[in-house]
């Protein structure tokens, strides 16, 4: 009988929380990236039946997009964390500028250089499909950190342990 456990203990690995908080992050991501990629496919679908669908790689809905992201990405991640902590310090700071600085103003940048522009160019359209699948990684991250978050209190105690060692220094 003893063996029987040893056994299904090594065949069978024990579920990790943060596998499934990964999981459930995915998830939320995943929803909210659909409802982001459904004008993009509606203006494919209308290109191809026109006969034209690489003109969608040049349209600006995806520096627009990529700009819509990250702003989801930023209010979240603020969410997220004055729910845990209420202080938003240090390293997540951090990132959050560097949403902001990386993504958010170039993508709004390209969006205004693409609207203005007479004629498509080639650089300004990788640029924006670029900053758009930056955007969608930095929003899945603060999805499944939002959701170990929510999902964990041990993580949160950590968490808030580490701001209050931060606050004093």
């Amino acid at each position: 009988m003893e063996e029987t456990k040893t056994t299904e203990a090594i065949v069978k690995p024990k579920k990790d929380a943060n596998d499934e908080q990964l999981k459930s992050g995915t998830v939320i991501f995943i929803t909210e990236a659909l409802f982001v990629l459904l004008p993009l496919l509606v203006i494919g679908m209308v290109l191809f039946y026109q006969g034209g669908i690489i003109s969608l790689i040049y349209s600006p809905e995806w520096a627009f997009a990529a700009a819509v992201v990250f702003g989801q990405t930023v209010t979240r991640g603020v969410r997220y964390m004055e729910r845990t902590s209420g202080y938003a310090g240090g390293p997540v700071s951090l990132f959050y500028a560097l949403v902001i600085v990386l993504g958010l103003v170039p993508s709004l940048i390209v969006l205004v250089l693409q609207l203005t522009s007479k004629e498509p160019n080639d650089l300004l359209s990788i640029a924006q499909i670029v900053l758009f699948c930056f955007s969608l990684g930095c929003l899945w991250i603060i999805e499944c950190i939002g959701e170990m978050l929510r999902k964990s209190p041990t993580l949160k105690e950590k968490i808030q342990k580490h701001f209050d060692e931060f606050k004093k220094t």
